[in-house]
């Protein structure tokens, strides 16, 4: 249906956006979502109380 290039050319440009879309969540979108440590809710998850 296309040529043998333009189905090679689509793969590595979506294979791009994709490394490209991960490298962007793990910069800057997960380090946001990590909550800060805070001493008394860690005491009370190890402790139990």
């Amino acid at each position: 249906m296309f040529p043998h290039w333009v189905r090679r050319d689509v793969i590595l440009l979506l294979l791009c956006k994709a490394a490209a879309l991960t490298l962007i969540y793990f910069l800057f979108i997960k380090p946001a979502m990590v909550p800060e440590p805070d001493a008394r809710a860690t005491a009370a998850h190890l402790i139990g109380g």
